[in-house]
């Protein structure tokens, strides 16, 4: 939706037409009809056109998003009015309403809004002009056109998400950390160093003793800087955003922003500050005051996710594995997990979740993320610590508790506290498979590729040998009278590695696009090549890749190419022509790797028939 309206206000420029940009709020602001305005979330790019013709597409356009996002709004307002314990007018408005147009919505012909006004017995509801003008006026005040963010943000959830009395708000956070201290269980100190914690955001009365549990962890440690990552549920942008300066303000005082590091991570990641990200957001304030009270006198740094894609993940690792080497930094991933299931089934799910989590699963995290699964809302933030703990090596997940927001079976919201060390995992031994393996996993790739062309089916593992059970990135290869017939894998370790052979085979066989799928007659003339891969490891030299040793994945812009380890010896490549080759194949130019683009580095178990 951002990248569409973005389009049309680029168009609109194109074309000489006045285009103005402001701020608005609240739901009715998601989407409107032609010739009035539209905006994305609490706070949002406004395009308003004074020729009404030029919007008279975004009605077609953007029908399925204007959906989309009043239900999304309802489902939010729910969330909020949960968490602070609070009736939802606008919640119960629309479902008494729900075939007529209810409290805020649009009228497409128009453009009017329709505003109805709450029940009698209904709580005041304030109307989308108010909420405007209220935001308009935070604005004019905390982010003064002179020095954006320089001031401090002042408690916009304090006697909502927690007390707004600082004694009993001091009180109630040290009495979750005492308890979280007293009921862990007496064990031998752990290895490695906490690089990170996960811990939920919801109003304290749900899931304050569990956010303690993590922070009870760190408690006088002398951190010097909490970097708070938390996800946007008011506002979507590209990317993320950065509090540069300046600092928080919670009825226990104001937590100071590190501006040096805050800088190092903006100018590491290419992520600008955008206040409005901050403006209503609850996910990194209600983090605050823990930081107070269990880090006295750390500094913070406040990062806000626009979206939770590969790309800004990724970014953001990156830089904060730059920006924070050297440093006694501890990194805050805050998210709940599954949102208003069952209990039965949010118990579940939130299992799943945790060990994801545990077992470092990134990637599977990742993509259930992007795939919008119901997860984690910051989901995100959490990939991004797992990742910066890999890249400082060893990693190790501590799942510490996992609760959810009520004791009855209706809709719950989950929690999780988790500590994320580095330095901690054991050490990678080298792995390797005997011939049986070997000859195990040569027939379980011709067998899958058999019984897909046949039935459209995958089968199944069902050898039982245990290092076909080990989760390994894996790639089939399949050549007919020498000649490369198709090629596809998994980079990442995200299946048992028997499991990974049988899905890459199938893919090699019939969704390789440079090739048409393999027919039944000709499977007899293949020959199976499988390379079995270590995980791939970030380097920051060229002249660290080995020709023969190294297998190389080139990123940047969202392009990704791989090459496998015995491509650049069947060729005959030096190490530059490797790195170009590798270029081309991610759709980069051939010195990319010479311009910013990632280089990653693997190692490969290759054997075929």
């Amino acid at each position: 939706f951002g990248l569409k309206m973005r389009s049309a206000m680029n168009a609109a420029k194109r074309m000489r037409m006045p285009v103005t940009l402001h701020f608005i709020s609240g739901p009715s602001a998601l989407y409107t009809g032609p010739g009035s305005d539209g905006s994305l979330g609490a706070f949002g790019i406004v395009l308003e056109d004074r020729d009404l013709g030029f919007l008279r597409f975004l009605p077609v356009i953007l029908a399925k998003e204007k959906r989309r996002a009043q239900r999304q709004h309802r489902q939010q307002e729910f969330e909020e009015a949960f968490h602070r314990n609070l009736p939802s007018p606008y919640f119960m408005e629309t479902r008494r309403n729900v075939n007529r147009p209810g409290p805020d919505s649009i009228d497409f012909s128009t453009g009017r809004r329709y505003i109805e006004s709450a029940g009698a017995g209904d709580p005041p509801r304030r109307t989308i002009m108010s909420r405007a003008l209220l935001a308009l006026a935070a604005l004019a005040v905390f982010f003064p056109s002179s020095a954006a963010g320089q001031g401090v943000r002042p408690a916009v959830f304090a006697g909502q998400f927690y007390p707004a009395d600082p004694a009993r708000l001091a009180a109630d956070i040290d009495g979750y950390l005492d308890s979280a201290a007293a009921s862990r269980p007496e064990a031998p100190p752990r290895a490695g160093r906490i690089v990170g914690l996960i811990v939920p955001h919801a109003g304290y009365v749900y899931s304050g003793r569990t956010a303690a549990a993590s922070y009870a962890l760190v408690r006088g440690r002398g951190v010097e800087t909490a970097v708070i990552i938390g996800p946007s549920h008011r506002v979507a942008f590209e990317g993320a955003s950065i509090w540069p300066e300046g600092g928080f303000e919670t009825p226990l005082g104001v937590a100071r922003v590190d501006a040096d590091l805050a800088g190092a991570i903006a100018k590491a990641s290419g992520f600008r500050f955008k206040p409005q990200a901050f403006a209503e957001e609850h996910s990194v304030e209600v983090q605050v005051p823990f930081v107070q009270r269990a880090l006295p006198g750390a500094a913070i740094v406040p990062i806000v996710m626009g979206d939770q894609s590969r790309s800004t993940i990724r970014t953001l690792a990156a830089a904060l594995a730059r920006a924070c080497r050297g440093k006694n930094v501890v990194v805050i991933a805050s998210t709940d997990l599954s949102h208003y299931l069952p209990k039965d089934k949010a118990r579940a799910t939130d299992a799943a979740t945790a060990s994801l989590i545990e077992d470092l699963r990134i990637e599977t995290i990742i993509r259930k993320v992007e795939a919008g699964e119901n997860i984690m809302c910051g989901g995100g933030a959490v990939a991004a610590v797992l990742l910066l703990a890999d890249k400082i090596g060893r990693p190790e997940v501590e799942l510490l508790a996992r609760t959810d927001s009520s004791g009855s079976g209706g809709p719950v919201v989950g929690y999780l506290a988790a500590a994320v060390r580095a330095g901690a995992g054991p050490v990678q031994e080298a792995f390797s498979l005997d011939r049986e393996e070997k000859a195990e996993l040569l027939r379980l790739a011709r067998a899958a590729i058999k019984e897909f062309l046949a039935r459209r089916v995958e089968i199944e593992d069902l050898s039982g040998k245990d290092k076909l059970r080990a989760f390994r990135g894996a790639f089939v290869t399949l050549r007919r009278s020498g000649e490369l017939r198709g090629c596809i894998g998994l980079i990442e370790p995200t299946l048992p590695l028997g499991q990974a052979v049988v899905r890459a085979a199938i893919y090699a066989a019939t969704e390789d696009p440079r090739f048409p799928p393999v027919r039944a007659a000709e499977l007899r003339e293949l020959r199976v090549e499988i390379s079995v891969l270590t995980l791939p490891r970030e380097i920051d030299d060229p002249r660290r890749v080995k020709v023969g040793t190294h297998g190389l994945i080139v990123e940047r812009d969202d392009r990704r190419g791989l090459l496998l380890p015995q491509v650049p010896v069947e060729h005959g490549w030096d190490r530059e022509t490797f790195l170009g080759e590798c270029c081309v194949k991610a759709g980069l130019p051939r010195d990319a790797w010479r311009r910013g683009a990632k280089l990653s580095v693997f190692e490969a178990i290759v054997f075929h028939e």
